[in-house]
């Protein structure tokens, strides 16, 4: 089995909805799955509980309140239960099929499991109770978009095997590309899911980050992680 990390924001309105969305989905695929929840925002105490999840309150953040991605990668690597981690962001639905791909990763030696998203409109909540995942691929496969190589949301790979995390932001961009590249360079087999794992993320827009630019990621933190994987 595996643990799964993640950085989720406040649990309101359709921001909470998505991410139930997501988080629930991982739990309804892989029920013995641990799932480690970073950060203390709103709702996330109540939703810990409820599905049965591990919390670590208290991390490291900018003067903007953005979680630290080498906080994070650190201490789910330490602190996780499984011998195999995934990060994923908390609005990433994943289906059987990622399970299926979990167990062929976790055969083989030194590889990272990555791949990219299709992109849907989704604001309600999942029926988990229904034949909910041939709805949501029908529905994905009739309205979804790919978003191509810089839509990589989830990173599998064996605890310890990532180390010297640069002080990536979380939610900016720069940290996707720099694992593949780290990859790469520490000889991992990279293995592409995306044939083979139907990986969705719901759409949203990005008033959450502070100073942006164009309406959205863009801005002094995008700025920040673009220096630092220039000198990573």
């Amino acid at each position: 089995m595996i643990t799964l990390f993640t950085v989720p924001r406040n649990f309101k309105d359709s921001v909470g909805i998505r991410q139930l969305n997501g988080i629930r989905s991982w739990k309804e695929i892989m029920p013995n799955c641990e799932v480690i929840i970073f950060g203390n925002e709103e709702g996330s105490e109540q939703v810990c509980r409820q599905l049965g999840l591990r919390q670590v309150k208290d991390i490291e953040v900018n003067e903007y309140g953005t979680p630290k991605f080498d906080f994070i990668f650190n201490t789910a690597q330490e602190i996780a239960t499984y011998d195999y981690v995934c990060f994923n962001n908390p609005d990433i639905i994943l289906l059987d099929d990622f399970r299926k791909s979990v167990g062929i990763v976790i055969k083989e030696k030194k590889c990272m499991l990555i791949g990219n998203r299709l992109d849907i409109d989704l604001q309600s909540e999942i029926d988990f109770d229904s034949n909910w995942q041939k709805n949501i691929t029908d529905y994905a496969i009739n309205t979804g978009k790919w978003k191509g190589r810089s839509g990589s949301d989830y990173f599998l790979f064996k605890k310890g095997m990532v180390r010297d995390f640069p002080p990536f932001l979380v939610g900016r961009p720069g940290y996707d590309t720099w694992l593949m590249n780290y990859g790469w360079k520490n000889g991992f087999k990279l293995i592409d899911g995306t044939k083979s794992v139907l990986c969705l993320h719901q759409n949203h827009d990005y008033s959450h980050v502070k100073n942006s630019r164009k309406k959205d990621y863009h801005g002094p933190e995008a700025d920040y992680n673009k220096a630092v994987a220039e000198e990573a």
